[in-house]
């Protein structure tokens, strides 16, 4: 099973998404089933983080919006 390298430490989602699909496949391929790929992460909303980092990514409690630390400020993503 090979996990692919990711270079900053805001893409740790995408790793452990990329860990998991692979283990599901790999365990589906050994009892016979299709192996398929499923891309979803799913944010519980919380409140803003008090000390952010660029990259960071939350769900809004209070606007249900999907929020980005850009090292200034959060942007939301719509």
């Amino acid at each position: 099973m090979t996990i692919p390298r990711y270079s900053r430490t805001s893409d740790w989602p995408r790793l452990v998404a990329d860990a998991i699909n692979a283990l599901e496949n790999k365990v589906r391929t050994l009892l016979g089933a299709t192996a398929y790929t499923v891309e979803t992460v799913t944010f519980t909303p919380i409140a803003e983080p008090a000390s952010p980092v660029e990259g960071m990514t939350y769900m809004d409690s209070t606007s249900h919006k999907l929020r980005t630390y850009n090292g200034t400020t959060w942007q939301d993503h719509w």
